[in-house]
């Protein structure tokens, strides 16, 4: 059996989705969505401005929802939350057992897998009727894991005259 391969995915890859996305590219509100921010600059006020630091997403909207897809075994969301609290979902099904450790800033991670095509939704769930919003969930990246393909495959000779090519 072949070796696990770990692999981050960065939570501005355009391979994981966020709903509903409220960068509003003016001053950031979260109550609309998740929004982009950096460890070192914070948020981005106008269009075209480079952020410094770490990337993160947040968001204070209950139902706001990340999703990654990914072929492979295993899966860890990064992040946190402040007041919040949240599910996850597995290809549609919502898990009860998460492997969260929000000291370790790990929001879940799911192992054991089959080495196919997966999603997982982590969707906030915030405290409602907060004046001011006090609550927000943040995440950072995922960390996906996956067997690479098998090695052992066949070769076939062609013979030439079973060629064509246009010109």
């Amino acid at each position: 059996m072949a070796n696990i391969v770990q692999f981050p995915i960065d939570d501005t890859s355009p391979t994981i989705s966020y709903e509903p996305l409220g960068d509003t590219l003016s001053l950031p509100d979260l109550n609309a969505g998740w929004n982009p921010f950096f460890t070192d600059s914070g948020f981005a006020t106008v269009q075209g401005a480079v952020g410094n630091g770490t990337s993160l997403h947040v968001t204070a909207r209950d139902g706001a929802k990340v999703s990654v897809t990914w072929r492979g075994t295993n899966v860890q969301l990064l992040g946190n939350v402040t007041n919040a609290d949240y599910t996850i979902d597995l290809d549609n099904e919502r898990l009860t057992s998460i492997g969260s450790d929000l000291s370790q800033n790990i929001l879940a991670t799911i192992q054991g897998l089959e080495n196919t095509l997966h999603t997982v939704s982590l969707t906030a769930r915030i405290p409602q009727n907060q004046n001011p919003p006090r609550s927000e969930v943040r995440f950072e990246h995922a960390v996906v894991a996956a067997r690479p393909p098998n090695l052992n495959s066949t070769t076939y000779d062609i013979p030439s005259d079973h060629l064509s090519f246009f010109v």
